[in-house]
């Protein structure tokens, strides 16, 4: 009867210590795995994709023309824009096997909680949209695993850079735009004015070069997103004849955000 006992005991014994070398060795590995750095950087650039949009050749004069599927071609002689914020959206996953026991820590030490997204870029920027050109932002560090979405907003400078623009006043406006139109078959053009105090944003997948989606991965490398609008699409739908400042500048700013694009440039 005390054999049994005593082997009963050595094998609670056993259990008891092998569960704990099992416990030991999983809090390592937790611990190792917080202490695993996430970094990388990002450098943000706007750009515009021309399509069918021209440049303007007379003279070497600023501004650019297209023509609408609607057939109305369109003159921009002068326009700005406000982009206001970039940031990163990171992909669902999860940081450690062990996150049910030390969902907290690893969940402060991923960045989520903070209520600060490390990689949102305030901009408040003022791109001259006769003279359309790449304008590189500034450079931001990642501490998620992988991003796989951007977000960006246009939306109204702040006061400083809006004061700060030397031609046109800027405070309080998103998106202005003066040029002329010419409907099919008229022979001569109409000038128009648009401008807009709306914000718009989008939400989209990062993707390379050829449309396919590209995560950016915090490896410790810098990478480039390009956030790319299209101008020869900013005047699709648009009637001329019946837009008012108002509502064509509310029309131009939906249709530049529904055209943008996550670029990933390695």
């Amino acid at each position: 009867m005390s054999n049994r006992r005593l082997s009963r005991r050595v094998l609670i014994r056993r259990l008891l210590l092998t569960l704990a070398v099992i416990a030991v060795l999983w809090v390592g590995f937790a611990f190792v795995a917080l202490r695993m750095p996430i970094s990388g950087e990002v450098t943000y650039a706007l750009d515009w994709v021309w399509g069918a949009a021209q440049p303007l050749s007379e003279g070497g004069e600023s501004g650019w023309r297209v023509t609408t599927t609607a057939g109305v071609e369109v003159t921009v002689r002068e326009g700005y824009l406000g982009s206001y914020s970039l940031q990163l959206i990171y992909c669902p996953h999860k940081h450690s096997p062990l996150s049910w026991l030390f969902g907290e820590i690893i969940t402060a030490r991923a960045g989520h909680g903070e209520g600060i997204d490390v990689t949102r870029y305030l901009a408040s920027a003022i791109e001259p949209l006769a003279r359309p050109t790449r304008f590189v932002l500034g450079t931001v560090s990642g501490n998620e695993p992988l991003y796989c979405e951007g977000h960006y907003l246009a939306a109204r400078p702040d006061r400083a850079a809006a004061e700060a623009q030397p031609t046109t006043s800027m405070v309080g406006v998103t998106l202005w735009l003066s040029g002329e139109y010419r409907l099919p078959g008229a022979t001569s053009a109409m000038p128009f004015t648009f401008r807009t105090s709306l914000a718009n944003g989008a939400i989209r997948d990062i993707l390379d070069g050829a449309g396919n989606a590209a995560p950016i991965p915090m490896d410790g490398k810098t990478y480039r997103v390009i956030i790319e609008r299209r101008l020869d699409r900013l005047f699709e739908g648009i009637d001329f004849s019946t837009a008012t400042p108002e509502s064509g500048g509310k029309d131009v700013l939906w249709a530049l955000i529904a055209e943008t694009r996550f670029v990933r440039e390695d």
